[in-house]
């Protein structure tokens, strides 16, 4: 491997780094905020029960932002294993990609597709629990229900939920499936180059 091409492998390793650490953060971030406003709402007395919606705003932004570093990530390994990686030089993500592969094709259990839920799906399970306590503190509030704000409220809650777990579905960080389309795409990109 050219010094060039070393070059470029370790600085894309580093980007790939810098966005797990920006997805972390982004997590992080969204669940606290979460909780705070949660908490906040329960401390306050006279609270309005949308407040328990609130949250859907962090959520939805940290969802399709979380999206988009797992995206570039799938973008950079896919590069990386089409034109960087070879057997006589740098092999990792080739490696790490037959793995998964092969981890996708072979293990098909509850045990694997509950933790693959609970590990791309917190922000919808965020969201799930707002709504939950939206309908408490609704059914709490009998004097002040308004039954139309009520339903608008729940139907927008339902279809950010919709939205944030369609958004979500992708989280797998290096899809096998994702990462092949992606390496494909850079195979043609460098075809149509030379």
């Amino acid at each position: 491997m050219t010094n060039q091409k070393t070059n470029e492998y370790l600085m894309l390793r580093e980007e790939i780094m810098y966005d797990l650490k920006a997805q972390q953060k982004c997590s992080t971030f969204a669940i606290t905020a979460t909780i705070t406003i949660i908490g906040l709402a329960l401390q306050t007395t006279n609270s309005v029960c949308e407040m328990y919606l609130l949250p859907y705003i962090v959520l939805l932004l940290s969802a399709v932002k979380v999206n988009n570093y797992k995206t570039g990530m799938q973008k950079i390994v896919g590069y990386m294993l089409a034109n960087l990686e070879s057997p006589d030089g740098f092999y990792w993500e080739n490696s790490l990609y037959i793995f998964r592969k092969n981890d996708e094709n072979n293990t098909n259990t509850i045990f694997k597709n509950v933790r693959s839920f609970l590990e791309t799906q917190e922000f919808t399970f965020m969201a799930v629990i707002c709504l939950i306590l939206y309908i408490i503190m609704l059914i709490r509030a009998k004097p002040h229900f308004i039954v139309l704000r009520a339903i608008i409220c729940v139907t927008l809650a339902v279809f950010s939920i919709v939205i944030i777990f369609r958004v979500s579905m992708n989280y797998w960080n290096l899809n096998a499936k994702d990462v092949e389309y992606f390496k494909n795409t850079w195979k043609q990109i460098k075809k149509q180059q030379t």
